[in-house]
């Protein structure tokens, strides 16, 4: 029974080096395992880190972009305005010279109408006295005379006539007075 005893004994010593050897062995593969992940999730979290690093970046590019282009959107639309505000100046300048060419001419034209006018109704005038000594002179001395104004000369054109500032010319026109 000794030797049973002893033989336990070796046994239950050689389980325990046995137990005590897989333990060890147990904590070398999980501090191994436990160093890999470390690893591993270093590596994950400089991978992280590179990808956050790269979108601000990119973000940070997106940014500088959308405000460059929102700078040149508003210095198009700066320039755009500018040369639409110089086109409506050159045409309300262009305008305004038709317009005050247009209005000059109108006045001329209107003018000379008045002029032409004032002649006119002057040698109509100057027709109807005439045609009143020409019937003068060729009627019979024993027949009334009538005033020439009333049978040759209506009332409006011995007015305007009277009103009228012209004066007639030696070659048979008139001119203003």
């Amino acid at each position: 029974m000794r030797e049973l005893r002893m033989r336990a004994a070796e046994f239950e010593e050689s389980l325990t080096r046995r137990q005590d050897d897989a333990q060890q062995e147990f904590l070398v593969l999980h501090n191994q395992a436990v160093a890999h992940a470390e690893r591993i999730t270093t590596d994950a979290n400089a991978q992280v880190a590179a990808a956050l690093e790269h979108s601000q970046r990119i973000t940070a590019k997106a940014d500088d972009f959308d405000k460059l282009m929102r700078s040149q959107a508003q210095q198009i639309e700066a320039d755009a305005r500018m040369r639409a505000s110089e086109h409506l100046e050159r045409a309300r300048e262009k305008a305004q010279r038709i317009i005050d060419a247009v209005t000059a001419q109108a006045d001329t034209v209107l003018r000379d109408a008045e002029d032409r006018t004032r002649q006119l109704r002057w040698q109509q005038h100057q027709l109807t006295s005439f045609m009143a000594e020409v019937k003068e002179m060729i009627r019979p001395d024993g027949v009334s005379a009538q005033p020439p104004s009333s049978e040759w000369e209506p009332s409006e054109y011995r007015d305007a006539a009277a009103g009228a500032d012209i004066a007639p010319t030696g070659d048979g026109a008139a001119e203003h007075a």
